[in-house]
């Protein structure tokens, strides 16, 4: 049984390194885009616009894929006791 969470660790380990590095070159080509095209003129606003732009993108993501996960409780007549009629 040891082994089987040794497995899944290496693998989560994978993913997330993936996604990290996945986000910082993002950023980077992104930051590299505004100063190019002259969006912005210093590095450091395309920094702080590069950061607000990818990390909202991620905070979507995120809330696409892990928010159907969540089970967040029971509605109107679900059985689970806390009324509402349905019964």
């Amino acid at each position: 049984m040891e082994e089987s969470w040794i497995y899944l660790e290496a693998i989560a380990s994978k993913i997330m390194e993936f996604i990290l590095i996945a986000f910082f070159w993002l950023f980077d080509k992104f930051s590299n885009f505004l100063i190019d095209s002259g969006l912005v003129e210093s590095q450091t606003t395309a920094n702080l616009v590069s950061i607000i732009v990818v990390g909202g993108f991620y905070v979507v993501l995120l809330g696409i894929f892990l928010g159907p996960v969540r089970n967040v409780g029971g509605g109107v007549g679900d059985g689970d006791g806390g009324g509402g009629g349905g019964e």
